[in-house]
């Protein structure tokens, strides 16, 4: 699941300004307030302001990438009931053997293809055969 943004990582330099920046061009939202704060604070308090913008900015990253996991959930789970699949159905499946079975079944699959076209390429054959033999007696 792809999240509609992209929240970066931050290296902990950054300042209100630029987060604010980051908010707008990472989730499109206008939010002058972090910036506000600092104009009427001295400038000793502005790292502790920028390291608020940062906090505020990661959790808004977490809170959001949870949000749209939480609603993935109830979209799946309403298709499942809807459809009648298992409750299961969207999850990652972790278990690597019915990952090798899937391609050990796709495998044998393609053979069959084969083998059914090598039949059906033989039976034409001999159908033809047989017809042109029919033919050559008369």
């Amino acid at each position: 699941m792809q999240l509609p943004h992209s929240p970066r990582k931050l290296d902990g330099d950054e300042t209100a300004k630029e987060i604010y920046q980051f908010m707008q061009e990472d989730f499109q939202i206008d939010m002058p307030s972090i910036i506000d704060y600092k104009k009427g604070v001295s400038e000793e308090k502005w790292v502790v302001i920028d390291e608020t913008a940062r906090q505020f900015y990661t959790d808004y990253a977490k809170g959001s990438a949870d949000s749209i996991d939480e609603s993935m959930k109830v979209i799946n789970k309403i298709t499942a009931k809807t459809f009648g699949y298992k409750d299961s159905y969207f999850e990652k499946r972790k278990n690597p053997i019915s990952r090798t079975k899937g391609l050990i079944c796709r495998w044998f699959t393609n053979i069959a293809y084969v083998l059914y076209i090598l039949c059906a390429i033989s039976f034409g054959v001999s159908v033809l055969y047989f017809f042109l033999q029919y033919v050559s007696l008369k």
